[in-house]
């Protein structure tokens, strides 16, 4: 008697269907950090290319970031929020133990009941948030999922320091690292070949 065993096929692919994304509220520019780390604006101008990055108020908070971000990305794919598969919330300064930042998200924009969990490894965290979620996708458990990462790191010191300062000034500002929030969705996409015609906004 011969045996065979039937194999699972996932999706090949999947494929970022749009973006969204929020930054702090306020403008800082070079002369506003200058003087603390004695420095200039040509010389923060010549070495980085920065001329100004964002920092998010106190009455801006992580979340208010996430909800228009996710908001934003949602009406570009044209999706309904109940159409979530799963919510990835990559962050490390959620204030809150729980509930996590993913399940207070999922139910501010209506993608109740999408299982949501939060990813903490700083920088990196983005980086795992996709991979996770495009697995998810492509081993079908899902058909759309929420990828987001998020940081506000001024909730997280509240003493400026030439140390702090200089962290402001590590890129340009068009992608500064203070409070910067980017989302993905990721759907199966099966045919290698139309990958050039994949949507990012």
């Amino acid at each position: 008697m011969t045996v065979s065993l039937n194999q699972y096929s996932p999706v090949k692919f999947s494929r970022i269907y749009s973006l969204g994304a929020a930054r702090g509220d306020l403008v800082v520019t070079n002369d506003d950090v200058a003087g603390p780390i004695d420095s200039s604006d040509e010389w923060i101008r010549q070495r980085t290319g920065i001329e100004t990055r964002r920092r998010a108020s106190r009455e801006l908070s992580l979340m208010d970031m996430a909800v228009e971000a996710s908001q934003e990305a949602i009406a570009k794919a044209g999706i309904d929020p109940k159409d979530i598969g799963a919510v990835l919330f990559s962050t490390i300064t959620h204030p809150f133990q729980t509930p996590s930042a993913a399940t207070l998200l999922a139910d501010k924009i209506g993608a109740n009941p999408a299982p949501a969990y939060d990813i903490s490894a700083a920088c990196a965290g983005y980086c795992y948030g996709i991979a996770q979620a495009d697995a998810l996708v492509r081993l079908e458990w899902q058909n759309t999922s929420l990828s987001l990462a998020v940081k506000n790191l001024a909730i997280s010191s509240t003493q400026q320091t030439e140390a702090s300062l200089s962290f402001l000034e590590t890129e340009p500002a068009q992608q500064s690292s203070d409070h910067r929030m980017s989302l993905e969705f990721l759907q199966p996409f099966g045919d290698p070949m139309a990958r050039n015609g994949m949507r990012s906004v």
